[in-house]
């Protein structure tokens, strides 16, 4: 992603599941502003869908 010069905006798993497995975000893509209102939309959005799925 950062060849492409494009910033990932996905959810940064920080604790470590049961398989080992960790997300490789790190502090380079979480500092900046516009991740944080990235993630905050997105829990909107999943919320959304959540409240569909139980309808």
């Amino acid at each position: 992603m950062r060849a492409l010069n494009v910033t990932p905006h996905v959810t940064r798993n920080t604790t470590t599941t049961k398989k080992g497995r960790r997300s490789s975000i790190d502090g380079r893509t979480t500092r900046h502003k516009s991740y944080a209102a990235s993630q905050k939309f997105r829990k909107r959005i999943e919320e959304a869908f959540g409240w569909l799925k139980t309808v």
